[in-house]
């Protein structure tokens, strides 16, 4: 009930940030966080990361990937991560940073997902917020999953890479920079327009900038 009360969209024109859910232990973190993206700036939510020593890559990666969808925010077992462990938190805390400018100044293009209940989670998903001609994509599969389609990599420079989405319950995430072509008979061609690429691929929610959908405090600046 409280944290239903600090996403209310007046309290979200006051404050700065606020925790997106109180389900920090859970596999629907993804979702809950990408469904947020209608009603809150992803520079506005605080998704955290409770890390257990007995978690294996996959868990660590579907985890932290979870928080590329807004704030990084890092609990549990930080004190007795192995270095193994750790090494894959570093990654992922320096895919953050690189991440962060879209993050605080992008809007979110494209939410797609096929899952029916926050509890049990199937299928998969996929998110993409864009900024000044660069993408942050982060792909979450489920349980019954299937392979993630990749074509939105087509036509775009790949800058950074993490995790990797080959099974259920496993995560990936891009951050891609359109390539524009070359100047041809004298004119500039223009590179392909991203929502007309994810229009083709994907059958999900598909939102234009700003979000018909979003409250007031989202389209702030």
């Amino acid at each position: 009930m409280l944290t239903e009360l600090y996403l209310e969209p007046s309290m979200l024109e006051l404050c700065s940030q606020a925790s997106f859910s109180d389900a920090h232990e859970t596999k629907s973190i993804p979702v809950i966080a990408a469904n947020l993206h209608r009603v809150m700036k992803p520079c506005q939510e605080q998704i955290w990361a409770v890390l257990r020593k007995s978690d294996d890559e996959d868990r660590l990666n579907y985890t932290l990937a979870s928080t590329f969808l807004g704030r990084m925010c890092l609990s549990g077992d930080i004190y007795d991560l192995s270095e193994k462990q750790w090494e894959t938190v570093e990654n992922a805390v320096g895919f953050y940073k690189k991440a962060a400018e879209i993050i605080k100044n992008g809007h979110t293009v494209y939410i797609g997902n096929n899952v029916r209940t926050n509890t049990k989670p199937e299928g998969q998903q996929i998110v993409i917020t864009e900024y000044d001609g660069r993408q942050l994509i982060v792909a979450h599969r489920f349980e019954n999953s299937e392979d993630i389609n990749t074509g939105f990599l087509n036509g775009v420079k790949i800058i950074e890479m993490f995790g990797r989405a080959d099974k259920d319950f496993t995560a990936q995430a891009w951050i891609t920079e359109q390539i524009r072509e070359g100047k041809k008979r004298g004119r500039r061609r223009r590179c392909i327009k991203p929502l007309r690429l994810k229009k083709r691929l994907y059958n999900g929610v598909l939102c234009r900038e700003p979000c018909k959908n979003q409250s007031n405090s989202a389209r702030a600046a």
